[in-house]
């Protein structure tokens, strides 16, 4: 089954005892269907989320490991309304088409040392990466100046003079 629900994290800030996180989460597909059969949709559904914090980046998180706190998320009452009323303005494609590559195309990632280093990079693997300064060029030149429409000036041109007057 196609993912359903995406959630993006958004850190707001970090005031040295407490960090500070917002959750947006959103439905793909049409939101007024089920997220999973049995569910209820979108707009009604009422999320419970275990926040997990692991001690430091030596080993990946445990599924299923201890969360640090649980955060329910109240269903909003005029939510359901609101998607209904959407729905009656734009049409909601429940399989909307994938996004595609054009063909050909390719991404080139700068590598810089310390991630080299991290994960014991070998070069000549992949022509998609770089490790020099290729692109320092770029991060060195000057801004482009702005745009300035040229100022035309009527008194440097005469004036036309009207038809049948010579």
């Amino acid at each position: 089954m196609a993912t359903r629900l995406v959630l993006l994290p958004y850190l707001q800030r970090w005031d040295g005892a407490a960090l500070h996180v917002r959750l947006l989460p959103i439905p793909r597909g049409n939101p007024l269907d089920p997220l999973v059969t049995g569910a209820p949709d979108f707009p009604s559904a009422k999320f419970v989320f275990d926040i997990h914090l692991l001690a430091g980046l030596d080993a990946l998180p445990t599924p299923g490991g201890t969360a640090y706190a649980t955060i329910a998320s109240p269903v909003v009452p005029t939510a359901l309304p609101v998607f209904n009323a959407l729905a009656t303005q734009y049409d909601i494609d429940p399989a909307p088409p994938t996004a595609k590559k054009p063909p050909a195309t390719q991404v080139k990632k700068h590598l810089p040392l310390s991630y080299q280093q991290a994960v014991g990079f070998a070069p000549g693997r992949t022509p998609l990466v770089f490790t020099n300064d290729t692109y320092s060029c770029a991060l060195q030149s000057p801004a482009p100046k702005p745009f300035k429409r040229p100022v035309r000036d009527v008194r440097a041109s005469p004036l036309p003079r009207p038809l049948g007057r010579d």
